[in-house]
């Protein structure tokens, strides 16, 4: 009985750390995914820039 336990307890943990391993591995795609997206917004943000620099000179 005691052995049934013990190994059921093994078991669970290295599920557990199997699951936080996936659920970090998560999380730092989210990461990229939001440094990608805000380096992407910061592009825009330049070219928007840009665009109403050249517009300002157009008016004049």
């Amino acid at each position: 009985m005691a052995e049934t336990t013990i190994g059921l307890s093994i078991a669970l943990g290295v599920s557990g750390v199997n699951a936080i391993t996936k659920l970090d591995k998560s999380f730092a795609k989210i990461s990229d995914s939001i440094k990608t997206t805000t380096a992407n917004m910061d592009k825009l943000n330049k070219k928007i820039s840009s665009f109403k620099d050249a517009h300002q000179l157009i008016k004049f």
